[in-house]
């Protein structure tokens, strides 16, 4: 019988690539049904549709029996003709984008298995999979890069060595996506810059006590959010993410507060090279108690675009919320923000993520000008791309602000993350803050 799992461990290619935008997964669970992967394909015409990430891929094939062949068996001491060997001609879809066919042969007698992949928007990968350790290997070019990568499931995971690379833009395969896609970034800005806002200096603080009231005057700010280096390694393969950050926003005498954020982005993959932006709006208000305490309830909205050097470019939007306790303990201050956020591709049957997180963070104020901060964010994916039955990671933060003039701060951070297997990020950031 041919397996239903081995043509999707060739298919794997251009589903993972396609739908997540992201690296080749072989056997990646989350983008087939369980129960699929032990029925059996008979020899004879087949089609239908696998729900993968949130999208559907469409195929239609046929499986052929080779020659019949000589088998000994142990039981009779006798040589017989049996079919062990299978051809499979395969095209696919995924709903909304390319198209891609798969030829290929397997050998039940053996478990080794051969496909080759054609992309109809260009290159061509041969898969070679032995169903007895769980490896595959994958060579041929695909965006013009050039793979030659082994993928090992043996011990139940996923686990990548060679050159695997990136085939989209959008980041790593599985959780340690969200921490180079859209859904990451959105979350980044959200935190570094709305829920959790560089604590006020002294000097800053007594500033704003002393001002009078603004009646219907609101207060503008703009700010150069951060100006950013982010280096990432998943299984190997090497990328960094380039970018700045600026925003306004405009605060009213009400405790109220809206504004916008434009994040763009240089990303650098081992596949291909590209550059994100978007737009970032938001509301917040800030409700004040006795004992210093405060509380700031966020909702906001969000949009980038993704441009590949090679390759279509990729739309995302989403939204979420978030809230903000913070206590003012004259040189301490801590708080606890939380935050959930939602991104889908806007492409046809495209895949969606949800994002939360929470964790604390604490402001230390030095002398009048200075501001010293560490915090630590859990962060739970509630769908999307898992892998190895992975969900959650974790943030660690730790930054300093001076404030030069009335109208001008300056800061610095460093931030990584920590419980992604096979991932390493560090993020480097400087920014500025005016005010008039």
């Amino acid at each position: 019988m041919f397996r239903l799992r081995l043509f999707l461990a060739a298919c794997a290619v251009f589903c993972v690539a396609y739908i997540t935008h992201a690296a080749p997964a072989f056997a990646q669970a989350a983008c087939f049904p369980e129960d699929s992967l032990t029925d059996d394909f008979v020899v004879g015409a087949h089609s239908g549709t696998l729900n993968c990430l949130s999208s559907k891929i469409n195929y239609t094939g046929t499986i052929t029996a080779g020659p019949p062949q000589l088998v000994f068996n142990p039981v009779t001491g006798t040589n017989t003709l049996q079919i062990v060997s299978y051809n499979s001609a395969f095209t696919g879809n995924v709903v909304g984008d390319g198209t891609v066919t798969l030829n290929g042969s397997y050998n039940e007698l053996t478990n080794l298995g051969s496909f080759t992949t054609v992309f109809s928007s260009g290159g061509s990968l041969l898969t070679t999979f032995n169903g007895n350790t769980n490896v595959a290997h994958i060579t041929g070019t695909y965006l013009g890069q050039t793979l030659n990568c082994t993928i090992d499931g043996s011990s139940g995971g996923v686990y990548f060595s060679g050159a695997c690379g990136d085939l989209a833009i959008g980041g790593f395969s599985g959780l340690a996506s969200a921490k180079t896609n859209s859904t990451g970034r959105t979350q980044e800005v959200v935190l570094n810059n709305v829920l959790a806002t560089p604590v006020q200096t002294e000097q800053e603080k007594q500033a704003e006590q002393e001002q009078p009231s603004r009646g219907n005057a609101p207060t503008v700010r703009l700010f150069l959010a951060d100006l950013s280096v982010q280096s990432n390694q998943f299984a190997g393969q090497k990328s960094a993410i380039t970018g700045v950050t600026i925003g306004t926003t405009i605060e009213f005498d009400n405790n109220l507060k809206v504004g916008a954020l434009v994040p763009v982005d240089r990303l650098f993959n081992p596949g291909t090279d590209g550059t994100r932006g978007g737009v970032l709006a938001y509301a917040q208000y800030n409700y004040r108690f006795q004992g210093e305490w405060s509380v700031k309830p966020t909702i906001f909205a969000n949009y980038m675009y993704t441009s590949p050097d090679k390759g279509s470019g990729i739309s995302t939007y989403g939204g979420g919320g978030g809230v903000s306790l913070t206590r003012d303990l004259g040189n301490l201050e801590p708080s606890l923000v939380g935050v959930i956020n939602y991104n889908k591709d806007s492409g046809a049957g495209g895949g969606a993520q949800t994002l939360a997180a929470i964790g604390p963070r604490l402001g230390i104020r030095v002398g009048g000008n200075w501001v010293y901060e560490i915090g630590a964010m859990w962060n739970q994916e509630v769908t999307g791309a898992a892998a190895n039955g992975e969900r959650s990671f974790y943030d660690a933060t730790a930054g300093i602000s001076y404030r030069i003039s009335d109208t001008f701060r300056v800061n610095a951070a460093y931030s990584t993350t920590i419980g992604i297997t096979q991932f390493h990020s560090h993020r480097f950031s400087f920014g500025g803050r005016f005010v008039f």
